[in-house]
């Protein structure tokens, strides 16, 4: 499942750096179709595996609740129709730039980075390690951030 949507979450979900709205998401999905011109005359996936859908009425509290009922032939099925209602949902995986290993994205907090422990430091997590290189990249690349850290460390230095 991982090698089969990689390209669509890396390249098109991705593509902005922020959440998707439900149109941008149909989008990203559309454009990687037509990409790899997958069914091309109706543009869509299609899982192989078989997924048997059903319906039932339970009771809660005394009142009738229509339910769905999901029989999977296999695991891939399963992964197949949760990717897709989790893009649907707004539930983005997305890899980390760290580690390399996909996450889960959750509502509000748009991050390149896991809250994994790293392997040599179990006390410090992707996150803090990527967005501290991060920002020591950025402040030794753009002209802004360096003329502000000159000023700021003379005026430390002063105030010492």
């Amino acid at each position: 499942m991982k090698h089969a949507f990689a390209d669509l979450l890396d390249h098109y979900i991705h593509a902005k750096a922020r959440f998707p709205n439900e149109f941008e998401t149909a989008e990203a999905v559309e454009a990687f179709l037509k990409k790899s011109k997958q069914d091309t005359s109706h543009l869509r996936f299609v899982s192989s595996e078989t997924v048997k859908v059903s319906h039932t009425v339970l009771h809660r509290d005394g009142k009738p609740i229509l339910c769905e009922e999901y029989a999977f032939d296999t695991l891939g099925a399963f992964l197949y129709l949760d990717f897709f209602a989790g893009l649907r949902s707004g539930y983005v995986p997305k890899r980390c730039q760290n580690c390399g290993q996909y996450f889960l994205l959750t509502g509000g907090k748009y991050s390149g980075y896991c809250e994994r422990p790293l392997p040599d430091d179990k006390f410090k997590t992707c996150r803090d390690v990527g967005a501290r290189k991060k920002y020591d990249d950025k402040c030794k690349t753009d002209p802004v951030w360096l003329t502000y850290n000159r000023a700021y460390k003379a005026h430390y230095a002063r105030a010492i």
